[in-house]
């Protein structure tokens, strides 16, 4: 009986453990994406004369608590290209998005903001997918090539 309740709970640990494996992507530039914020927290829809707008964060994978979450850009789409420049640190990274809510009227002012939801959150990922940035720098093409 041991053995069999032994069985049950390593199989339990291996099936849920893959349900939520990190994916790390490497590469110089992803496309990120996600759905429209429509609603409010308090459950009202969000009018089409709302001015909604996303921040679009990168943390590094060091970073736990993402207490240091890099700005990359605030964008109106639903769609945002990151691309490492020669700058920037090796390094795995997470992926944070943030909705602002901006004055109507033009001014450009912040009016509140939601809280960073990052793609190691199964929660917030689409189907619970997490995923993960690694960026390395590429070394130099090889030179003095030769037939021999």
């Amino acid at each position: 009986m041991k053995k069999i309740f032994l069985f049950f709970v390593l199989s339990l640990f291996l099936v849920t453990g893959n349900c939520f494996a990190m994916e790390w992507i490497n590469v110089n530039s992803v496309v990120v994406s996600w759905d429209k914020v429509t609603q409010f927290e308090n459950g009202e829809t969000i009018s089409d004369v709302e001015v909604i707008s996303y921040n679009v964060y990168l943390a590094k994978e060091s970073d736990t608590e993402k207490a240091s979450p890099l700005l990359v850009g605030n964008t109106p789409d639903l769609v945002k290209v990151i691309t490492f420049g020669m700058d920037a640190p090796e390094g795995k990274y997470y992926v944070g998005l943030q909705t602002v809510r901006s004055d109507a009227l033009g001014s450009g002012a912040v009016w509140s903001t939601s809280r960073i939801v990052w793609s190691d959150d199964p929660d917030v990922a689409l189907g619970g997918n997490t995923f993960g940035v690694s960026y390395f720098y590429s070394p130099m093409a090889p030179e003095g090539l030769k037939h021999n």
